[in-house]
Protein backbone atom coordinates (compact mmCIF):
# COMPACT_ATOMS: atom_id res chain seq x y z
CA UNK A 1 0.00 0.00 0.00
CA UNK A 2 2.87 2.39 0.81
CA UNK A 3 4.38 1.78 -2.62
CA UNK A 4 1.02 2.49 -4.28
CA UNK A 5 0.71 5.80 -2.43
CA UNK A 6 4.27 6.76 -3.45
CA UNK A 7 3.46 5.97 -7.07
CA UNK A 8 0.31 8.11 -6.98
CA UNK A 9 2.19 11.03 -5.45
CA UNK A 10 4.92 10.76 -8.10
CA UNK A 11 2.39 10.77 -10.92
CA UNK A 12 0.48 13.66 -9.37
CA UNK A 13 3.72 15.64 -9.05
CA UNK A 14 4.59 14.92 -12.67
CA UNK A 15 1.15 15.99 -13.90
CA UNK A 16 1.43 19.26 -11.99
CA UNK A 17 4.93 19.87 -13.42
CA UNK A 18 3.85 18.79 -16.93
CA UNK A 19 0.86 21.13 -16.95
CA UNK A 20 2.89 24.02 -15.57
CA UNK A 21 5.66 23.35 -18.09
CA UNK A 22 3.28 23.44 -21.02
CA UNK A 23 1.66 26.62 -19.76
CA UNK A 24 5.06 28.26 -19.39
CA UNK A 25 6.13 27.17 -22.86
CA UNK A 26 3.02 28.59 -24.45
CA UNK A 27 2.71 31.88 -22.60
CA UNK A 28 5.13 33.71 -24.90
CA UNK A 29 3.49 32.64 -28.14
CA UNK A 30 -0.03 33.21 -26.79
CA UNK A 31 0.88 36.78 -25.81
CA UNK A 32 2.48 37.38 -29.21
CA UNK A 33 -0.61 35.96 -30.94
CA UNK A 34 -2.78 38.52 -29.13
CA UNK A 35 -0.42 41.25 -30.32
CA UNK A 36 -0.54 39.84 -33.87
CA UNK A 37 -4.36 39.89 -33.98
CA UNK A 38 -4.50 43.48 -32.70
CA UNK A 39 -1.58 44.89 -34.72
CA UNK A 40 -1.90 46.91 -37.95
CA UNK A 41 -1.30 44.94 -41.13
CA UNK A 42 2.18 46.38 -41.74
CA UNK A 43 3.46 45.18 -38.34
CA UNK A 44 2.07 41.63 -38.48
CA UNK A 45 4.91 40.03 -40.45
CA UNK A 46 7.47 41.11 -37.83
CA UNK A 47 5.35 39.67 -34.98
CA UNK A 48 4.73 36.47 -36.96
CA UNK A 49 8.48 35.92 -37.36
CA UNK A 50 8.90 36.44 -33.59
CA UNK A 51 6.31 33.72 -33.00
CA UNK A 52 8.08 31.37 -35.43
CA UNK A 53 11.31 31.89 -33.49
CA UNK A 54 9.52 30.97 -30.24
CA UNK A 55 8.05 27.87 -31.90
CA UNK A 56 11.51 26.88 -33.15
CA UNK A 57 13.00 27.35 -29.67
CA UNK A 58 10.24 25.11 -28.29
CA UNK A 59 11.06 22.55 -31.04
CA UNK A 60 7.57 22.72 -32.53
CA UNK A 61 9.22 23.37 -35.92
CA UNK A 62 12.26 21.45 -37.19
CA UNK A 63 13.89 24.56 -38.63
CA UNK A 64 13.49 28.30 -38.16
CA UNK A 65 10.68 29.71 -40.32
CA UNK A 66 11.21 33.27 -41.46
CA UNK A 67 8.74 34.76 -43.94
CA UNK A 68 10.35 37.35 -46.24
CA UNK A 69 9.06 40.66 -47.51
CA UNK A 70 6.82 40.80 -49.39
CA UNK A 71 4.54 38.01 -48.15
CA UNK A 72 0.77 38.25 -48.60
CA UNK A 73 -1.27 38.73 -45.38
CA UNK A 74 -3.21 35.50 -45.99
CA UNK A 75 0.00 33.49 -46.46
CA UNK A 76 1.36 34.89 -43.19
CA UNK A 77 -1.85 33.96 -41.35
CA UNK A 78 -2.08 30.52 -42.98
CA UNK A 79 1.40 29.45 -41.85
CA UNK A 80 1.07 31.09 -38.44
CA UNK A 81 -2.32 29.53 -37.63
CA UNK A 82 -1.15 26.13 -38.84
CA UNK A 83 1.97 26.09 -36.66
CA UNK A 84 0.11 27.49 -33.64
CA UNK A 85 -2.35 24.63 -34.13
CA UNK A 86 0.63 22.24 -34.18
CA UNK A 87 1.87 23.71 -30.88
CA UNK A 88 -1.52 23.17 -29.21
CA UNK A 89 -1.66 19.68 -30.70
CA UNK A 90 1.72 18.72 -29.19
CA UNK A 91 0.66 20.27 -25.86
CA UNK A 92 -2.56 18.18 -26.02
CA UNK A 93 -4.67 21.36 -25.92
CA UNK A 94 -6.95 19.92 -28.60
CA UNK A 95 -9.76 22.47 -28.33
CA UNK A 96 -7.46 25.39 -29.14
CA UNK A 97 -5.76 23.27 -31.77
CA UNK A 98 -9.12 22.92 -33.55
CA UNK A 99 -9.58 26.71 -33.45
CA UNK A 100 -6.21 27.41 -35.06
CA UNK A 101 -6.49 24.70 -37.73
CA UNK A 102 -9.93 25.98 -38.75
CA UNK A 103 -8.53 29.52 -38.98
CA UNK A 104 -5.70 28.21 -41.17
CA UNK A 105 -8.13 26.48 -43.55
CA UNK A 106 -9.97 29.78 -44.07
CA UNK A 107 -6.88 31.53 -45.50
CA UNK A 108 -4.64 28.81 -47.03
CA UNK A 109 -4.15 29.24 -50.79
CA UNK A 110 -6.34 26.64 -52.53
CA UNK A 111 -3.37 25.67 -54.70
CA UNK A 112 -1.33 24.65 -51.64
CA UNK A 113 -2.81 21.16 -51.49
CA UNK A 114 -0.05 19.77 -49.30
CA UNK A 115 -0.63 22.25 -46.47
CA UNK A 116 -4.41 21.88 -46.77
CA UNK A 117 -4.09 18.09 -46.54
CA UNK A 118 -1.77 18.27 -43.50
CA UNK A 119 -4.10 20.75 -41.77
CA UNK A 120 -7.15 18.51 -42.27
CA UNK A 121 -5.10 15.57 -41.01
CA UNK A 122 -4.17 17.22 -37.69
CA UNK A 123 -7.62 18.79 -37.35
CA UNK A 124 -9.18 15.33 -37.58
CA UNK A 125 -6.98 14.03 -34.75
CA UNK A 126 -7.85 17.00 -32.50
CA UNK A 127 -11.57 16.58 -33.22
CA UNK A 128 -11.31 12.89 -32.39
CA UNK A 129 -9.66 13.68 -29.04
CA UNK A 130 -12.58 15.99 -28.22
CA UNK A 131 -15.17 13.33 -29.14
CA UNK A 132 -16.30 15.17 -32.31
CA UNK A 133 -16.39 12.00 -34.41
CA UNK A 134 -18.61 13.23 -37.22
CA UNK A 135 -16.48 16.35 -37.76
CA UNK A 136 -13.30 14.28 -37.50
CA UNK A 137 -14.48 11.84 -40.19
CA UNK A 138 -15.35 14.77 -42.49
CA UNK A 139 -11.89 16.31 -41.97
CA UNK A 140 -10.06 13.03 -42.51
CA UNK A 141 -12.19 12.28 -45.59
CA UNK A 142 -11.16 15.63 -47.07
CA UNK A 143 -7.56 14.64 -46.40
CA UNK A 144 -8.13 11.38 -48.32
CA UNK A 145 -9.72 13.24 -51.26
CA UNK A 146 -6.77 15.61 -51.50
CA UNK A 147 -4.27 12.76 -51.11
CA UNK A 148 -5.95 10.91 -54.00
CA UNK A 149 -5.92 14.11 -56.06
CA UNK A 150 -2.18 14.46 -55.40
CA UNK A 151 -1.61 10.69 -55.79
CA UNK A 152 0.35 10.92 -52.52
CA UNK A 153 0.41 7.46 -50.93
CA UNK A 154 2.29 8.75 -47.87
CA UNK A 155 -0.57 11.06 -46.98
CA UNK A 156 -3.21 8.51 -47.98
CA UNK A 157 -1.80 5.84 -45.68
CA UNK A 158 -2.03 8.27 -42.75
CA UNK A 159 -5.48 9.65 -43.61
CA UNK A 160 -7.10 6.24 -44.10
CA UNK A 161 -5.64 5.13 -40.77
CA UNK A 162 -7.16 8.15 -39.02
CA UNK A 163 -10.61 7.54 -40.55
CA UNK A 164 -10.45 3.90 -39.51
CA UNK A 165 -9.47 4.84 -35.96
CA UNK A 166 -12.33 7.35 -35.72
CA UNK A 167 -14.87 4.77 -36.86
CA UNK A 168 -13.40 2.41 -34.28
CA UNK A 169 -13.99 4.95 -31.49
CA UNK A 170 -17.50 5.59 -32.84
CA UNK A 171 -18.24 1.84 -32.56
CA UNK A 172 -18.64 1.35 -36.33
CA UNK A 173 -16.29 -1.60 -36.61
CA UNK A 174 -17.13 -2.66 -40.18
CA UNK A 175 -16.32 0.80 -41.55
CA UNK A 176 -13.19 0.94 -39.38
CA UNK A 177 -11.95 -2.39 -40.72
CA UNK A 178 -12.49 -1.28 -44.34
CA UNK A 179 -10.35 1.87 -43.95
CA UNK A 180 -7.66 0.19 -41.82
CA UNK A 181 -7.25 -2.71 -44.25
CA UNK A 182 -6.83 -0.17 -47.05
CA UNK A 183 -4.27 1.68 -44.94
CA UNK A 184 -2.43 -1.58 -44.25
CA UNK A 185 -2.29 -2.39 -47.98
CA UNK A 186 -0.91 1.07 -48.74
CA UNK A 187 1.74 0.69 -46.04
CA UNK A 188 2.78 -2.65 -47.51
CA UNK A 189 2.90 -1.15 -51.02
CA UNK A 190 5.23 1.51 -49.66
CA UNK A 191 7.24 -1.26 -47.96
CA UNK A 192 7.02 0.82 -44.79
CA UNK A 193 7.29 -1.59 -41.87
CA UNK A 194 6.87 1.29 -39.41
CA UNK A 195 3.40 2.18 -40.65
CA UNK A 196 2.60 -1.51 -41.13
CA UNK A 197 3.13 -2.14 -37.41
CA UNK A 198 0.78 0.73 -36.50
CA UNK A 199 -1.95 -0.65 -38.79
CA UNK A 200 -1.60 -4.13 -37.34
CA UNK A 201 -2.07 -2.65 -33.88
CA UNK A 202 -5.17 -0.67 -34.78
CA UNK A 203 -6.71 -3.61 -36.68
CA UNK A 204 -6.18 -5.66 -33.53
CA UNK A 205 -8.45 -3.21 -31.72
CA UNK A 206 -11.08 -3.52 -34.46
CA UNK A 207 -11.20 -7.31 -34.32
CA UNK A 208 -11.39 -7.10 -30.53
CA UNK A 209 -14.38 -4.75 -30.86
CA UNK A 210 -15.99 -7.14 -33.38
CA UNK A 211 -15.53 -10.04 -30.94
CA UNK A 212 -12.86 -11.83 -33.01
CA UNK A 213 -10.35 -11.86 -30.16
CA UNK A 214 -8.18 -14.67 -31.52
CA UNK A 215 -7.52 -12.62 -34.66
CA UNK A 216 -7.02 -9.51 -32.50
CA UNK A 217 -4.27 -11.32 -30.57
CA UNK A 218 -2.54 -12.41 -33.80
CA UNK A 219 -2.50 -8.82 -35.13
CA UNK A 220 -1.36 -7.31 -31.82
CA UNK A 221 1.47 -9.83 -31.51
CA UNK A 222 2.62 -9.09 -35.05
CA UNK A 223 2.70 -5.36 -34.21
CA UNK A 224 4.66 -6.11 -31.02
CA UNK A 225 7.11 -8.28 -32.99
CA UNK A 226 7.79 -5.48 -35.50
CA UNK A 227 8.28 -2.94 -32.71
CA UNK A 228 10.55 -5.23 -30.70
CA UNK A 229 13.00 -5.55 -33.61
CA UNK A 230 14.12 -2.01 -32.86
CA UNK A 231 14.02 -2.53 -29.10
CA UNK A 232 11.90 0.58 -28.47
CA UNK A 233 10.69 0.06 -24.90
CA UNK A 234 7.97 2.74 -24.98
CA UNK A 235 6.35 1.48 -28.18
CA UNK A 236 6.57 -2.09 -26.98
CA UNK A 237 4.74 -0.97 -23.84
CA UNK A 238 1.95 0.49 -25.97
CA UNK A 239 1.65 -2.81 -27.83
CA UNK A 240 1.43 -4.73 -24.56
CA UNK A 241 -1.49 -2.52 -23.52
CA UNK A 242 -3.07 -3.21 -26.90
CA UNK A 243 -2.60 -6.97 -26.57
CA UNK A 244 -4.12 -7.03 -23.07
CA UNK A 245 -7.68 -6.20 -24.23
CA UNK A 246 -8.39 -9.35 -26.27
CA UNK A 247 -6.61 -11.46 -23.65
CA UNK A 248 -9.01 -10.15 -21.00
CA UNK A 249 -11.94 -10.90 -23.30
CA UNK A 250 -10.79 -14.54 -23.48
CA UNK A 251 -10.48 -14.64 -19.66
CA UNK A 252 -6.66 -14.66 -19.68
CA UNK A 253 -6.75 -12.15 -16.85
CA UNK A 254 -3.40 -13.02 -15.32
CA UNK A 255 -1.56 -12.79 -18.65
CA UNK A 256 -3.26 -9.50 -19.55
CA UNK A 257 -2.60 -8.02 -16.13
CA UNK A 258 1.06 -8.98 -16.34
CA UNK A 259 1.38 -7.16 -19.68
CA UNK A 260 -0.20 -4.02 -18.22
CA UNK A 261 2.05 -4.09 -15.16
CA UNK A 262 5.08 -4.38 -17.45
CA UNK A 263 3.86 -1.47 -19.58
CA UNK A 264 2.89 0.96 -16.81
CA UNK A 265 6.34 2.05 -15.50
CA UNK A 266 7.67 2.40 -19.05
CA UNK A 267 4.78 4.68 -20.07
CA UNK A 268 5.20 6.72 -16.88
CA UNK A 269 8.92 7.12 -17.55
CA UNK A 270 8.29 8.10 -21.19
CA UNK A 271 5.58 10.60 -20.11
CA UNK A 272 3.20 9.01 -22.64
CA UNK A 273 0.13 10.22 -20.80
CA UNK A 274 -2.49 9.10 -23.33
CA UNK A 275 -1.29 5.49 -23.41
CA UNK A 276 -0.73 5.57 -19.64
CA UNK A 277 -4.38 6.57 -19.17
CA UNK A 278 -5.49 3.59 -21.28
CA UNK A 279 -3.23 1.26 -19.30
CA UNK A 280 -4.50 2.55 -15.94
CA UNK A 281 -8.10 2.32 -17.16
CA UNK A 282 -7.67 -1.37 -17.98
CA UNK A 283 -5.87 -2.00 -14.69
CA UNK A 284 -8.82 -0.36 -12.95
CA UNK A 285 -11.28 -2.75 -14.57
CA UNK A 286 -9.02 -5.72 -13.72
CA UNK A 287 -9.11 -4.59 -10.08
CA UNK A 288 -12.90 -4.29 -10.28
CA UNK A 289 -13.23 -7.89 -11.49
CA UNK A 290 -11.02 -9.01 -8.61
CA UNK A 291 -12.99 -6.84 -6.12
CA UNK A 292 -9.95 -4.74 -5.19
CA UNK A 293 -12.08 -1.61 -4.84
CA UNK A 294 -9.41 0.72 -3.43
CA UNK A 295 -6.91 -0.11 -6.17
CA UNK A 296 -9.58 0.36 -8.85
CA UNK A 297 -10.51 3.75 -7.40
CA UNK A 298 -6.89 4.92 -7.46
CA UNK A 299 -6.46 3.85 -11.10
CA UNK A 300 -9.63 5.60 -12.30
CA UNK A 301 -8.82 8.79 -10.38
CA UNK A 302 -5.45 8.97 -12.15
CA UNK A 303 -7.13 8.40 -15.51
CA UNK A 304 -9.57 11.27 -14.90
CA UNK A 305 -6.69 13.52 -13.77
CA UNK A 306 -4.92 12.89 -17.10
CA UNK A 307 -8.03 13.37 -19.24
CA UNK A 308 -8.89 16.58 -17.39
CA UNK A 309 -5.76 18.07 -18.96
CA UNK A 310 -6.20 16.63 -22.45
CA UNK A 311 -9.96 17.30 -22.69
CA UNK A 312 -10.74 13.75 -23.86
CA UNK A 313 -14.38 13.36 -22.84
CA UNK A 314 -14.71 9.95 -24.47
CA UNK A 315 -12.14 8.29 -22.21
CA UNK A 316 -13.13 10.32 -19.15
CA UNK A 317 -16.73 9.08 -19.37
CA UNK A 318 -15.54 5.47 -19.13
CA UNK A 319 -13.33 6.27 -16.13
CA UNK A 320 -16.22 8.07 -14.39
CA UNK A 321 -18.27 4.91 -14.81
CA UNK A 322 -15.42 2.88 -13.33
CA UNK A 323 -15.32 5.16 -10.28
CA UNK A 324 -19.05 4.72 -9.81
CA UNK A 325 -18.58 0.94 -9.78
CA UNK A 326 -15.63 1.00 -7.37
CA UNK A 327 -16.91 3.63 -4.92
CA UNK A 328 -20.41 2.27 -4.45
CA UNK A 329 -18.90 -0.36 -2.14
CA UNK A 330 -17.41 2.23 0.23
CA UNK A 331 -18.78 5.74 -0.38
CA UNK A 332 -22.18 5.94 -2.08
CA UNK A 333 -22.22 9.75 -1.88
CA UNK A 334 -19.00 10.08 -3.92
CA UNK A 335 -20.11 7.25 -6.20
CA UNK A 336 -23.33 9.14 -7.03
CA UNK A 337 -21.33 12.25 -8.00
CA UNK A 338 -19.26 10.24 -10.46
CA UNK A 339 -22.36 8.55 -11.87
CA UNK A 340 -23.81 12.02 -12.49
CA UNK A 341 -20.56 13.16 -14.15
CA UNK A 342 -20.66 10.05 -16.35
CA UNK A 343 -24.25 10.81 -17.41
CA UNK A 344 -23.39 14.42 -18.29
CA UNK A 345 -20.41 13.36 -20.42
CA UNK A 346 -22.33 10.63 -22.21
CA UNK A 347 -25.29 12.91 -22.90
CA UNK A 348 -22.94 15.52 -24.35
CA UNK A 349 -21.35 12.96 -26.70
CA UNK A 350 -24.70 11.51 -27.78
CA UNK A 351 -26.29 14.94 -28.30
CA UNK A 352 -23.52 15.89 -30.72
CA UNK A 353 -23.98 12.66 -32.69
CA UNK A 354 -27.76 12.92 -32.74
CA UNK A 355 -27.64 16.60 -33.74
CA UNK A 356 -25.32 15.73 -36.61
CA UNK A 357 -27.55 12.87 -37.80
CA UNK A 358 -30.69 14.98 -37.54
CA UNK A 359 -29.08 17.80 -39.50
CA UNK A 360 -27.89 15.39 -42.21
CA UNK A 361 -31.31 13.82 -42.68
CA UNK A 362 -33.07 17.18 -42.47
CA UNK A 363 -30.85 18.52 -45.24
CA UNK A 364 -31.55 15.49 -47.38
CA UNK A 365 -35.29 15.84 -46.87
CA UNK A 366 -35.27 19.53 -47.79
CA UNK A 367 -33.27 18.89 -50.95
CA UNK A 368 -35.65 16.15 -51.92
CA UNK A 369 -38.65 18.38 -51.23
CA UNK A 370 -37.26 21.09 -53.52
CA UNK A 371 -36.85 18.60 -56.32
CA UNK A 372 -40.43 17.46 -55.89
CA UNK A 373 -41.73 21.01 -56.03
CA UNK A 374 -39.87 21.66 -59.29
CA UNK A 375 -41.43 18.59 -60.84
CA UNK A 376 -44.94 19.52 -59.76
CA UNK A 377 -45.56 21.68 -62.78
CA UNK A 378 -44.59 18.90 -65.16
CA UNK A 379 -46.06 15.80 -63.60
CA UNK A 380 -48.45 15.84 -60.67
CA UNK A 381 -48.69 12.08 -60.26
CA UNK A 382 -44.91 11.74 -60.13
CA UNK A 383 -44.77 14.39 -57.41
CA UNK A 384 -47.26 12.47 -55.27
CA UNK A 385 -45.17 9.33 -55.56
CA UNK A 386 -42.05 11.21 -54.54
CA UNK A 387 -43.79 12.73 -51.52
CA UNK A 388 -45.05 9.35 -50.38
CA UNK A 389 -41.57 7.93 -50.87
CA UNK A 390 -40.08 10.80 -48.90
CA UNK A 391 -42.47 10.24 -45.99
CA UNK A 392 -41.64 6.55 -45.91
CA UNK A 393 -37.90 7.33 -46.12
CA UNK A 394 -38.13 9.88 -43.30
CA UNK A 395 -40.03 7.45 -41.09
CA UNK A 396 -37.38 4.81 -41.79
CA UNK A 397 -34.64 7.29 -41.00
CA UNK A 398 -36.36 8.34 -37.77
CA UNK A 399 -36.63 4.72 -36.67
CA UNK A 400 -32.99 4.11 -37.63
CA UNK A 401 -31.84 7.13 -35.62
CA UNK A 402 -33.91 6.02 -32.63
CA UNK A 403 -32.50 2.49 -32.79
CA UNK A 404 -28.99 3.90 -33.14
CA UNK A 405 -29.39 6.00 -29.97
CA UNK A 406 -30.98 3.16 -28.00
CA UNK A 407 -28.22 0.76 -29.07
CA UNK A 408 -25.50 3.19 -27.98
CA UNK A 409 -27.12 3.83 -24.61
CA UNK A 410 -27.56 0.10 -24.02
CA UNK A 411 -23.80 -0.36 -24.45
CA UNK A 412 -22.64 2.49 -22.17
CA UNK A 413 -21.03 0.22 -19.61
CA UNK A 414 -19.04 -1.68 -22.24
CA UNK A 415 -17.68 1.34 -24.06
CA UNK A 416 -13.99 0.90 -24.87
CA UNK A 417 -11.42 3.63 -25.27
CA UNK A 418 -9.49 3.47 -28.50
CA UNK A 419 -5.78 2.84 -27.94
CA UNK A 420 -3.56 5.72 -29.05
CA UNK A 421 -2.13 5.30 -32.51
CA UNK A 422 1.60 5.17 -31.99
CA UNK A 423 4.24 5.17 -34.64
CA UNK A 424 7.09 2.71 -34.46
CA UNK A 425 10.32 2.56 -36.35
CA UNK A 426 12.18 -0.26 -38.07
CA UNK A 427 15.47 0.71 -39.68
CA UNK A 428 17.11 -0.90 -42.71
CA UNK A 429 20.87 -1.66 -42.42
CA UNK A 430 21.62 1.48 -44.46
CA UNK A 431 19.40 3.60 -42.25
CA UNK A 432 20.92 2.12 -39.10
CA UNK A 433 24.41 2.87 -40.43
CA UNK A 434 23.37 6.49 -41.08
CA UNK A 435 21.97 6.91 -37.54
CA UNK A 436 25.09 5.34 -36.02
CA UNK A 437 27.23 7.76 -38.06
CA UNK A 438 25.14 10.68 -36.75
CA UNK A 439 25.48 9.44 -33.16
CA UNK A 440 29.23 9.03 -33.59
CA UNK A 441 29.57 12.64 -34.80
CA UNK A 442 27.40 13.89 -31.94
CA UNK A 443 29.52 11.94 -29.44
CA UNK A 444 32.70 13.43 -30.92
CA UNK A 445 31.31 16.98 -30.55
CA UNK A 446 30.22 16.26 -26.99
CA UNK A 447 33.74 15.12 -26.16
CA UNK A 448 34.85 18.55 -27.37
CA UNK A 449 32.14 20.12 -25.11
CA UNK A 450 30.22 21.67 -27.99
CA UNK A 451 27.33 21.01 -30.38
CA UNK A 452 27.30 22.42 -33.93
CA UNK A 453 24.51 20.95 -36.08
CA UNK A 454 25.60 22.86 -39.19
CA UNK A 455 29.08 21.31 -38.96
CA UNK A 456 27.56 17.91 -38.24
CA UNK A 457 25.39 18.12 -41.38
CA UNK A 458 28.41 19.22 -43.44
CA UNK A 459 30.35 16.17 -42.21
CA UNK A 460 27.54 14.02 -43.60
CA UNK A 461 27.64 15.95 -46.93
CA UNK A 462 24.05 17.15 -46.59
CA UNK A 463 22.35 20.38 -45.52
CA UNK A 464 20.88 20.85 -42.07
CA UNK A 465 17.23 20.87 -43.37
CA UNK A 466 17.98 17.59 -45.19
CA UNK A 467 19.44 16.16 -41.99
CA UNK A 468 16.33 17.23 -40.06
CA UNK A 469 14.02 15.64 -42.60
CA UNK A 470 15.91 12.36 -42.68
CA UNK A 471 16.09 12.08 -38.88
CA UNK A 472 12.38 12.88 -38.68
CA UNK A 473 11.64 10.08 -41.12
CA UNK A 474 13.92 7.56 -39.42
CA UNK A 475 13.59 8.41 -35.73
CA UNK A 476 10.34 10.44 -35.61
CA UNK A 477 12.21 13.34 -34.01
CA UNK A 478 14.06 16.42 -35.21
CA UNK A 479 17.84 16.49 -35.23
CA UNK A 480 17.85 18.91 -32.30
CA UNK A 481 15.45 16.63 -30.41
CA UNK A 482 17.70 13.63 -31.13
CA UNK A 483 20.77 15.52 -29.87
CA UNK A 484 18.94 16.66 -26.74
CA UNK A 485 17.89 13.09 -25.97
CA UNK A 486 21.52 11.93 -26.30
CA UNK A 487 22.62 14.79 -24.05
CA UNK A 488 20.13 13.82 -21.37
CA UNK A 489 21.11 10.15 -21.52
CA UNK A 490 24.78 11.14 -21.24
CA UNK A 491 24.05 13.52 -18.34
CA UNK A 492 22.12 10.87 -16.41
CA UNK A 493 24.85 8.30 -17.00
CA UNK A 494 27.55 10.68 -15.73
CA UNK A 495 25.43 11.53 -12.67
CA UNK A 496 24.99 7.86 -11.91
CA UNK A 497 28.77 7.37 -12.08
CA UNK A 498 29.15 10.18 -9.51
CA UNK A 499 32.72 11.21 -10.39
CA UNK A 500 31.89 14.66 -11.83
CA UNK A 501 30.16 17.73 -10.42
CA UNK A 502 27.19 19.42 -12.15
CA UNK A 503 29.34 22.01 -13.93
CA UNK A 504 31.64 19.35 -15.35
CA UNK A 505 28.67 17.25 -16.45
CA UNK A 506 27.11 20.30 -18.16
CA UNK A 507 30.28 20.93 -20.17
CA UNK A 508 30.60 17.23 -21.01
CA UNK A 509 27.10 17.41 -22.49
CA UNK A 510 27.84 20.46 -24.64
CA UNK A 511 26.43 23.15 -22.28
CA UNK A 512 28.73 26.08 -21.60
CA UNK A 513 26.27 27.67 -19.16
CA UNK A 514 25.65 25.50 -16.07
CA UNK A 515 22.52 27.46 -15.12
CA UNK A 516 21.02 26.89 -18.58
CA UNK A 517 21.87 23.19 -18.31
CA UNK A 518 20.05 23.01 -14.98
CA UNK A 519 16.92 24.66 -16.44
CA UNK A 520 17.05 22.44 -19.52
CA UNK A 521 17.51 19.24 -17.46
CA UNK A 522 14.60 20.11 -15.17
CA UNK A 523 12.34 20.84 -18.15
CA UNK A 524 13.19 17.45 -19.70
CA UNK A 525 13.25 15.26 -16.56
CA UNK A 526 11.03 17.11 -14.07
CA UNK A 527 13.75 17.39 -11.40
CA UNK A 528 16.88 19.51 -11.03
CA UNK A 529 20.29 17.90 -11.80
CA UNK A 530 21.34 18.12 -8.16
CA UNK A 531 18.15 16.37 -6.97
CA UNK A 532 18.53 13.72 -9.64
CA UNK A 533 22.16 13.12 -8.69
CA UNK A 534 21.26 12.92 -5.00
CA UNK A 535 18.55 10.37 -5.78
CA UNK A 536 21.07 8.28 -7.71
CA UNK A 537 23.44 8.29 -4.73
CA UNK A 538 20.68 7.28 -2.32
CA UNK A 539 19.62 4.43 -4.62
CA UNK A 540 23.22 3.24 -4.80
Amino acid sequence: MTQVIKTILCIASFLAWWGAGNLSAQTGTDTLMMQFEEAPQKERLKIANQIFRELYNDEVTDSLIKLPLPTSPDTVKAHLYYWMGEQKFYAQDFTRGITYFNKALEVIDTKNLGLICDTYNDLAICQTRCGLFSSAINSASRCIEIGEQMNDKERLVTATNIVGAIYLMAKQSAEAEKYLQRSLRLAMELKDSVKTAVRYGTLSEIYHTMGNNQKAIVYAREALRLDSLRGDAMRMAVRRVQLASPLFALNHTEQGGRLLRQARPVLESAHNMVSLAICLDQLGYVALRQKRWSEATQCFEQVISIYAQTGERFGESKAQWGLWLSLQHSDMHRAARHLEAYAVLKDSLYQKDVARMTADYDARYKNQELRLMNEQEREHSRMVKWILGSIVALLSVGIAVLLYILTLKAKNARMKKQLDKVRSHLLTPADREFVERVDSLVDRQLQECRIDLEQLAAALCITRPQLNRRMKALMDESMSGHVNRIRMERAKRLMAEGSMNIGEIARACGFEDTAYFSRFFKKQEGVSPSDYKAAQRSDA
